[in-house]
């Protein structure tokens, strides 16, 4: 038998295995309750959730920390937003409210209290302190310098019931001229009943007169008066004119008037670039300049003072007379205006237009309560492009609870020119009258009273024929061309209104705007009384 050494025995050698294995693990009775677990594996759960617990928290912190932060100055909703945007604009708008509406309402309230403030008490006091001039007949402006004021030749000359002082100045003819009175800008009414004038603008017979001379003779009622009114030759940045500075007040029954003669060099091609009046009651007469001055631009008028011109010339003319009759005769190239309400104007006017494509030569006719009559004369040059984007001539006319008659033609040596007319009326009868050369689109019209387009001898295009014998024209202009044959084709035909286009050969398609085609258009209204469209042969 051979007896193994222990070291080579496997029975030792795992018995020994086993013994160390049980002795380096301690062995615990099992708990008595079988849903519980032992405290190993207690622990063991515990380190596996604190470890998960702990990934979690950790993966949620970098969510988190990944997510894009909270503008709290923007929210996420639409509607805040909207509100946001709201409050934003309102505090833009009130921001720009104080910074520029504040300062424009602070200069006109200053201007409303500098025109309150023209008050001169004597002649030292004017030239010694600032007043206010109106250049352009409706704006104060500060007044530069007096050059001279009270130059009397005569004083307190007794003349019946009332006492005279006359003066005299010469006006250089550089710049504008221009002659006011700062009568309208009284509050107190005794002022501007008790103040009236005349003004009378003519040609000087004395050939050798190379400058304007000015005469003013003042009638007044007691001497106290001459005192408070001062008379003065002003220039003002290259403008030279009279100002008349009235007294403070001038009571019944105490009286102030003026004689104002403006008279004007024989010099050939005389051109003045600028006349401007503004004298509140006065009345205005103007001689047969046209032939002798060319004026740039005219301004004239004053509330109550009327207007009387035998003939002017200028580029632009602008009369605006409240209350005051506006009559004369008018030679204008660009624009004329006739302004006033409660008082007839009467007008013979040529308009000029050079043909040029952008020029468009303007009229304008307002007044009320009182009739309107034109007279008005087209020049238009023969070969001009034909006027698409804009017509040749833009007139309007407008009254109202009264008459209103305008005729327009063109001179026998004009071209057809493109005439875009507008005549309105209230309670009042028109009749509007043009000549052959007109062609283009009609529109006449009223409420509960009759509106009629009358045509001499002139075919529609369907045949019938309109011989009324009603109407003859003024000037019977030859047709534009002999190959077409004049007509009229009617839109609309009703009772109180009347529609279509007159012209020569076919009707052209109408445009969407007024790209005209190269004619023009006519609308006549009025209500509560007949409308008459006279389209002459």
């Amino acid at each position: 038998m051979i007896i193994l050494d222990e070291a080579d025995d496997p029975h030792i050698q795992s018995k020994v295995a086993s013994e160390t294995t049980l002795t380096s693990r301690t062995v615990r009775p099992t708990t008595p309750t079988p849903s519980l677990p032992d405290y190993e594996s207690s622990q063991s759960i515990s380190s596996s959730s604190s470890s998960a617990s702990h990934s979690s928290r950790a993966q949620l912190t970098a969510v988190e920390s990944a997510e894009p932060p909270v503008n709290r100055w923007w929210p996420k909703h639409r509607s805040a937003r909207v509100r946001r945007v709201v409050l934003y604009a309102l505090v833009i708008y009130f921001f720009f409210t104080v910074a520029v509406g504040v300062p424009i309402i602070v200069v006109k309230m200053q201007h409303r209290w500098y025109e309150r403030q023209i008050v001169a008490q004597d002649t030292s006091a004017m030239i010694s302190s600032p007043s206010l001039l109106i250049i352009d007949g409706e704006t104060p402006l500060a007044q530069g310098s007096n050059v001279s004021c009270n130059a009397w030749v005569d004083m307190d000359v007794p003349l019946s019931d009332l006492m005279r002082a006359d003066l005299q100045y010469v006006i250089p003819l550089s710049g504008p001229i221009f002659l006011q009175s700062n009568v309208s800008y009284y509050e107190e009414n005794d002022l501007s009943q008790q103040v009236s004038g005349t003004l009378n603008v003519d040609v000087n017979d004395d050939p050798a007169a190379t400058d304007a001379v000015v005469s003013v003779s003042m009638f007044y009622s007691v001497a106290s008066i001459r005192m408070d009114t001062s008379v003065c030759l002003v220039n003002l940045s290259g403008s030279n004119g009279i100002y008349i500075y009235g007294p403070h007040t001038v009571q019944w029954p105490e009286t102030l008037m003026f004689n104002i003669s403006l008279l004007l060099p024989q010099t050939p091609d005389l051109f003045i670039s600028k006349l401007v009046t503004m004298l509140p009651r006065f009345s205005q007469q103007y001689g047969p300049l046209a032939s002798s001055v060319l004026f740039g631009n005219v301004e004239l008028g004053g509330p109550l003072s009327k207007v009387m011109i035998d003939s002017l010339s200028a580029g632009t003319a602008v009369i605006k007379s409240p209350l005051a009759e506006i009559s004369g005769q008018f030679d204008i190239t660009q624009a004329l205006v006739l302004d006033t309400v409660s008082a007839p104007i009467t007008a013979n006017i040529s308009l000029h237009n050079s043909g040029s494509l952008a020029q468009v030569t303007y009229l304008e006719l307002s007044t009320g309560n009182s009739p309107l009559t034109a007279n008005v004369t087209l020049y238009f040059p023969y070969g001009s492009p034909p006027a698409y984007k804009a017509p040749n001539f833009l007139a309007k006319a407008q009254t109202f609870n009264g008459p209103l008659n305008l005729t327009i033609a063109h001179a026998p040596s004009s071209a057809p020119a493109a005439l875009q007319l507008q005549a309105e009326n209230a309670l009042g009868e028109v009749l509007v009258s043009v000549d052959s050369k007109f062609a283009g689109t009609f529109d006449v019209t009223t409420t509960y009273a009759s509106a009629q387009v009358l045509m001499p001898d002139v075919l529609s295009e369907n045949g019938t024929q309109y011989d009324l014998g009603l109407y003859t024209p003024s000037s019977s202009a030859a047709a534009p061309s002999s190959s077409f044959t004049r007509a009229v084709d009617f839109d609309v035909i009703s009772s109180s209104r009347m529609a279509g286009w007159v012209g020569f050969g076919p009707r052209p398609p109408s445009p969407q705007k007024y790209h005209a085609n190269g004619q023009g258009r006519i609308e006549v209204e009025s209500t509560l009384t007949p409308v008459t469209l006279l389209l002459g042969s």
